[in-house]
This record gives structure tokens, sequence and C-alpha cells, in this order.
């Protein structure tokens, strides 16, 4: 998977007319961590990483540790969006799911965050197997956006 994720960073790097060091800095991760990814001294970055490159980038993680078939050479504003399948019980499980963390865990998001955390769980969940929510994921991601708004 290292090389994916090697491949597809360079290739959002050049998208967006980014050096390593540019996103290391933006992106508030340390040192040349990003740089030991494309080398392939890092063979397995964290989830918190990878996060952090995608927010930068204007990409999701999955972007970032899927093969893509291939990408457009255009800026991220004019970059062709990603299609996913539509499955409605999965997006109703996703929905269902976490409005019970956030009620469980008092937290209130903004309609900007609650749909961004339901998009990117939905990602996940659809490039894993399709049809289940990955509620360990899910839960993850969720705690990790609130842990950014007590910051």
């Amino acid at each position: 998977m290292s090389t994916i994720i090697q491949k597809q960073i360079k290739n959002q790097l050049k998208i967006n007319d980014l050096t390593a060091s540019d996103l290391e800095k933006k992106a508030g991760v340390s040192g040349s961590s990003i740089r030991n990814i494309i080398s392939g001294r890092a063979t397995n970055p964290t989830i918190e990483t990878l996060i952090a490159i995608a927010n930068v980038l204007g990409c999701s993680v999955n972007d970032l540790i899927l093969e893509q078939n291939s990408y457009s050479n255009k800026k991220p504003d004019s970059q062709e969006t990603k299609h996913f399948d539509w499955v409605a019980p999965l997006l109703l499980d996703i929905i269902n799911f976490s409005e019970s963390c956030f009620k469980s865990k008092t937290y209130n998001p903004s309609f900007e965050d609650g749909i961004y955390l339901i998009k990117e769980i939905y990602k996940y969940s659809i490039g894993k197997n399709h049809t289940e929510l990955d509620k360990k994921f899910a839960e993850w991601l969720i705690d990790k956006k609130i842990e950014e708004t007590e910051i």
C-alpha cells in the first residue's frame, strides 16, 4: 500500500503545486514525515497523518490509499469529483449511528462538520465493503473531529 500512498501524494503535490516541505508545514506534521513517506522510508503512516495530508490537499484519505486510474492535472477546485454508488441503507445507518454518537458524546457539530463526517464515513465504508457501516472507523473519526474542535 505504501507505493500507492507515495504515488498519490506525489500526484496531489503536483496538482496542488506544493512541495513536500510546504505540505508538512500546512498539515502540521512532524519534520520530514511526508518526505519519508514519499521516499519509502516511512511505510505505514498513521491515520492522523493521512487525514492531515488529505485535508491540506483537498482530497479524502481514500484518494491517498486507494489506487486511482487517473488524476486530472487541474487544481482541486476544478478537479472532477469522484462518484460513489448510492447505497441508501448504508447512508441511513451512517446518519443514525453518527447522530447517536453525537448525542452520547454531547457533540453538536455544525452542519458542515456533520456532513463532512457522514461523507467521509460513507466513502470509507463504501470503499471497504459496500454495504456495512464500519462503526470503529466512524467512532474514531467522530472522536478526532471532536478533539479538533476542542483545541
